[in-house]
């Protein structure tokens, strides 16, 4: 850290991906730190949403660059990780570096202002009267915390039930039931298809069209995950760096022998 730099003293809201990661780099720059996390674990988001969630992005494009994991054969094999297996890749993040001591679990924020007769960051806690004060706040909970439950004309006249994304916990709760699923984001387009396989109907309502339907992976994962060929880190880092122009130029990866190399190159 640069000397002619204060060291500062920094709270940070929040211990799911940006969270761990913006600890990290703080405490590499020098500064002190304390986490406050509401559960009683890291992972955040990941944590509490459906168990059989998966990743639309692969393991190669979503972990971090400091650390691959435990799994060293993602690098040969990449794979769409599981919310499950995201939250445990989370976990192993913060141990690896020692995170955890820094992390005040099942610690909620209640309140937050700012001092300005210090020019200090006050915060209040769930499970204390007492205030602490910091130089400044991270905020690093996300923007998914609360529900977004849209209303609609005549709901009150609806017989069954109506449940947010964040109430579904595992996809069998669709078991024998007509289901409509209301949006087309990355979420809906896993309950749809929960939906069709676990209910009795399935129906979805989108406002505006679908876009673009990608799979996960193409053919089947013969040819690994879609978001290799979609994803902008693809089409624009130069080809001497990382490991991703390797697993795409091996010479087995064409889709098809006479249409479409994943070099980029049409034949």
């Amino acid at each position: 850290m640069n000397d002619e730099r204060r060291r500062l003293h920094i709270g940070i809201i929040g211990c799911g991906c940006s969270g761990l990661v913006t600890l990290k780099e703080l405490l590499d720059e020098g500064h002190e730190c304390t986490v406050f996390e509401k559960s009683d674990c890291v992972g955040g988001l990941y944590r509490e949403a459906y168990q059989q969630g998966i990743f639309v992005s692969s393991h190669l494009l979503t972990m971090f660059g400091d650390f691959i994991g435990k799994d060293e054969n993602i690098l040969k094999e990449p794979r769409m990780l599981s919310f499950i297996e995201y939250s445990e890749y989370l976990n192993d993040y913060a141990e690896n570096f020692h995170l955890k001591k820094y992390i005040e679990f099942n610690t909620e924020v209640k309140s937050l202002w700012k001092d300005y007769s210090d020019n200090k960051w006050n915060i209040r806690l769930n499970n204390s009267q007492n205030i602490y004060s910091f130089d400044r706040i991270a905020i690093c909970c996300g923007i998914f915390g609360n529900k977004n439950v849209p209303s609609f004309q005549n709901q009150d006249l609806f017989q069954g039930k109506i449940k947010h994304l964040k109430d579904i916990k595992h996809y069998e709760d669709f078991t024998n039931k007509s289901i409509c699923i209301v949006g087309s984001g990355e979420s809906a387009s896993d309950m749809i298809l929960a939906a069709a396989q676990y209910g009795k109907k399935a129906f979805l309502s989108i406002r505006n069209d679908h876009g673009f339907l990608i799979p996960r992976y193409i053919h089947g994962n013969q040819y690994g995950p879609a978001d290799l060929d979609t994803s902008r880190v693809h089409h624009s880092i130069p080809r001497a760096w990382g490991i991703l122009h390797t697993y795409i130029d091996r010479d087995h990866a064409s889709i098809t022998p006479s249409t479409y190399v994943r070099k980029g190159v049409s034949q």
